[in-house]
């Protein structure tokens, strides 16, 4: 940042309005709208109301005008801060800010592989029992038919045949 949006941030704070900033520096008003907004995104992390959320999340926050713990409860309540509906805001950051107001547990991430439940057909399900073999289960069965067909279709030696064509 910038000298002038420093100084321009930190007079903010003295009580100075937005207008009065602007004639001493000799600058149009939205540009030292846009210099104290950039200094309190940058400085959100200095808040000690925003303890718990990201960095991220609390400058989206701020940009959008959520500046206190209360108007962030209020915009919550209203249903205001759904995914969608604030730029930056999506599912996690949501569920973030839920937790952090105390409105939702954290959930805990499952890194595990997914498991999924697939239906097969009644004749698929008689072949699938036909080539299993004892103690074996589906999922080794289709392994292993599927590497067995692969070796099958492959020829021996590299893998790849040559065709000679006369000159």
């Amino acid at each position: 940042m910038d000298e002038g949006s420093q100084r321009s941030a930190g007079l903010a704070p003295q009580g100075m309005s937005q207008e009065a900033i602007s004639e001493e520096f000799g600058l149009a008003p939205e540009t030292i709208r846009t210099w104290i907004t950039h200094w309190q995104q940058q400085n959100a992390h200095c808040r000690q109301w925003l303890d718990g959320l990201t960095p991220r999340v609390a400058r989206c926050l701020l940009a959008n005008g959520l500046e206190t713990r209360d108007a962030i409860a209020d915009a919550d309540r209203r249903g205001l801060l759904g995914p969608g509906k604030i730029p930056g805001i999506g599912k996690q950051a949501h569920a973030e800010i839920a937790v952090w107001l105390g409105n939702a547990s954290p959930t805990p991430r499952d890194n595990r592989a997914k498991r999924i439940a697939v239906t097969l057909a009644p004749e698929t399900q008689a072949a699938l029992k036909r080539l299993m073999r004892q103690n074996e289960s589906p999922q080794a069965a289709i392994n292993r038919v599927i590497v067995e067909s692969e070796q099958q279709a492959t020829p021996p030696g590299n893998g790849c045949k040559r065709s000679h064509t006369p000159d």
